[in-house]
């Protein structure tokens, strides 16, 4: 049996040759979101070169094997053998049609389903977007003028100081993100993150980044704002994030919306395409 560990820096590689975005589609299994949301989701790994499979103690239990399926199957029942847990996260629709053959119980699981939107759609170029998404934009506009460029190695301290800023007035309710935002940026170009940078002309500061998630998909995974600004900006860096960086593919992954409303509601007024839909098997 091959020990559960931290995933780490170096396993960008040997994760991403691993993962059959075909097979593996979910930004969740991406390496990006593996090593920051780890700390926060119980997440460690195990494998082979040709083969992962992620433990989630949040989740309770494993994350669909990415790599030789053979390989990934076995350990998997050697795993629940060993340890009684016997529920896979992470799966389409036909993997888990599969494994309901091998006696497994099947759920989709809402919360965890992937909204996929037309890029040139959030950068308002063409195609269908939402009436508030439209408003939001142009309300923002009208309150504040502001500049736009690409997040640069000599941004990422005043970025960090949001992220502080956000730490230092926690009340419970604010978003549970800041810790992978705050890994992310301390270690933004090994990630292979993209973003911008949105700066007022009052000094404030609102930003976005991302990744490219498979040949023409760009995954939008954080956004953060200084918070004397409206959260209607959140909108505006989604769209210029779009139209600045993500533009070369056609559609981006606003990712999950954890079954909380407002964030449901927020990427429904982004308009999606469709929904990347996750399942999970149990026994």
């Amino acid at each position: 049996m091959i020990d559960f560990r931290p995933v780490r820096l170096s396993d960008r590689e040997w994760i991403e040759r691993c993962r059959d975005i075909n097979l593996h589609p979910f930004s969740a299994l991406s390496f990006q979101s593996l090593f920051t949301w780890q700390k926060d989701y119980g997440l460690t790994i195990a494998g082979d070169e040709d083969f992962f499979v992620v433990k989630s103690i949040s989740d309770g239990g494993y994350y669909a094997p990415c790599g030789n399926e053979e390989k990934g199957a076995a350990f998997l029942r050697e795993a629940f053998r060993r340890e009684g847990s016997q529920r896979v996260l992470y799966l389409t629709e036909e993997q888990a049609v599969r494994a309901e053959a091998e006696g497994y119980s099947r759920r989709a699981a809402p919360n965890l389903s992937e909204y996929i939107c037309s890029t040139r759609a959030l950068a308002l170029q063409e195609g269908h977007i939402s009436a508030t998404y439209r408003q939001k934009c142009r309300r923002f506009a009208e309150e504040f003028s502001y500049t736009v460029k690409k997040i640069e190695p000599e941004d990422i301290r005043d970025l960090l100081d949001v992220i502080d800023a956000w730490e230092r007035d926690l009340d419970g309710s604010e978003p549970l993100d800041l810790g992978p935002a705050r890994l992310s940026l301390e270690n933004y170009e090994a990630l292979g993150l993209t973003g911008i940078r949105i700066r007022t002309e009052e000094g404030l500061t609102a930003f976005s980044f991302g990744f490219r998630s498979a040949p023409d998909i760009y995954t939008m995974s954080t956004v953060k704002y200084d918070r004397r600004l409206s959260p209607a900006v959140t909108v505006v860096c989604t769209r210029e994030e779009a139209e600045r960086i993500a533009l070369p593919c056609s559609f981006c992954n606003l990712e999950e919306d954890l079954g909380l409303p407002g964030l449901r509601d927020a990427k429904l007024q982004c308009s999606p395409v469709r929904l990347q839909e996750v399942f999970i098997i149990e026994k």
